[in-house]
């Protein structure tokens, strides 16, 4: 007899049909045997089951320019300017931040607005003072966001793109205007 390795796909399929009419079922009690060895695992219910909160990758934004340290000691005769950009960067990211004093001045506050350049799309940017939120905004379709009058104090900074979370230095909003 020839080995069945050496038999061509067709004979093969002709000997596994005659097998099929020839060899009886195993006896039903010995196929419940069978499956009782291996038992079903229970599907956990639904309201169990959540997708596992996305992990954020936290960047520590570095100071690139400070309008207020690239003043010249002639400019410095007169008032503190009445705004002072900032960038930071961060990865493939740049935080472009202006805090200007409103015009005409209102009792001690400032506008804190910038944009944020970069990979992605959207992304929120939220304002805390002493780990309390204080303000967020939603970036626009160019990365742009803008807070209206905040008062003097001490604030933390950041922008969360995706999965992604941009924390600055604290910012310090004072007569300098700014840190």
């Amino acid at each position: 007899m020839t080995a069945p390795a050496d038999l061509p796909d067709d004979e093969l399929a002709a000997l596994a049909a005659q097998a099929r009419v020839r060899l009886p079922d195993a006896p039903p009690a010995l196929l419940q045997q069978a499956l009782a060895l291996w038992p079903a695992r229970a599907a956990p219910a639904a309201a169990a089951v959540q997708a596992p909160a996305p992990m954020l990758q936290r960047l520590a934004a570095v100071l690139g320019f400070d309008s207020l340290a690239a003043q010249p000691a002639m400019a410095m005769r007169s008032a503190a300017p009445s705004v002072r950009q900032l960038l930071f960067h961060a990865g493939a990211h740049d935080i472009d931040l202006r805090i200007a004093r409103p015009q005409p001045p209102q009792a001690g506050g400032f506008v804190l607005s910038g944009q944020v350049l970069g990979p992605g799309e959207g992304g929120r940017v939220l304002l805390q003072s002493a780990g309390v939120d204080v303000a967020s905004a939603v970036l626009d379709e160019f990365g742009d966001f803008q807070f209206g009058l905040l008062p003097p104090g001490r604030y933390q900074f950041s922008v969360q793109i995706g999965e992604l979370l941009i924390e600055l230095p604290e910012l310090a909003l004072d007569d300098q205007v700014g840190a």
